[in-house]
């Protein structure tokens, strides 16, 4: 039973980590009717949850953002 206990606070310590890896962001630019696409792929290693907000922060009148 001990051993149960002690299988689930492992699994529940590592379910609450946050794995950081590289992430790609699209972003499409749309000017003058005339739409273009591009992605990039972070220099540095994020968390989805801050990766995704550094990409949505690209967002701007003309230019769409999302993280892949």
């Amino acid at each position: 039973m001990r051993n149960l206990f002690i299988g689930l606070a492992v699994v529940a310590l590592l379910g609450t980590t946050s794995c950081k890896k590289y992430h790609t962001c699209e972003c499409t630019v749309t000017v003058l009717g005339s739409t273009s696409t591009s992605s990039g792929v972070d220099d540095v290693k994020r968390t989805r949850k801050d990766a995704k907000e550094r990409c949505e922060s690209s967002n701007g009148p003309n230019v769409d953002c999302k993280l892949k």
